[in-house]
C-alpha cells in the first residue's frame, strides 16, 4: 500500500529538516501547524478552554501555599 501524496510530502519535509524538528526550539504548536493541520485534523479545544483550567489550577496552588495575589505575579 502506498502513502497518500500529502503524507509522503510531509514525511519528506520532515526528513529534510529533521534537525530543526527534533530541536528543543521547535514546539508542539509548530508541529501541529505543519504536520497535523494539513491532514485535516484541526484542534478541537480553543485557547480559552485551555486557559480556564490552567487558571483554576494556578489559583488552587496559590491558595495551597498561602500566596497573596501580588506574590503570584512574575516580574
Amino acid at each position: 500500500m502506498s502513502l497518500p501524496k500529502e503524507v509522503k510530502k510531509l514525511v519528506e519535509r520532515f526528513q529534510e529538516n529533521r534537525d530543526v524538528y527534533c530541536s528543543t526550539a521547535y514546539n508542539e504548536t509548530q508541529a501541529r501547524h505543519e504536520f497535523i493541520d494539513p491532514l485535516g485534523h484541526k484542534k478541537s479545544v480553543t485557547q480559552p478552554q485551555i486557559n480556564t483550567p490552567d487558571n483554576q489550577i494556578d489559583q488552587l496552588v496559590y491558595e495551597l501555599y498561602g500566596l497573596a495575589h501580588a506574590e503570584t505575579r512574575i516580574s
